[in-house]
């Protein structure tokens, strides 16, 4: 018997030990998608403001950063 109540009664401890950890990762997992929406929104930001000039006029290495903004940026659309 006291090994059945021994185990019993450890169980609220651990639970809320498993409760408190799935509270942090839950926390934490919010905070990285709001991260992420931010610089999603900063990326499109970026990318109409390129798409604004004509492509022939844009530097060949702007006309690269917005190809792979623009590829990152349906990467993480795709995530969400």
């Amino acid at each position: 018997m006291d090994l059945v109540t021994g185990a019993l009664g450890m169980l609220p401890s651990k639970l809320l030990e498993l409760l408190k950890e799935e509270y942090k990762l839950q926390k934490d997992v919010r905070v990285k998608v709001q991260s992420l929406s931010r610089e999603l929104e900063c990326m499109h930001a970026a990318l109409r403001k390129v798409a604004a000039v004509p492509w022939d006029q844009l530097d060949d290495q702007v006309k690269i950063w917005a190809r792979e903004v623009r590829d990152a940026s349906y990467d993480i659309e795709d995530i969400q």
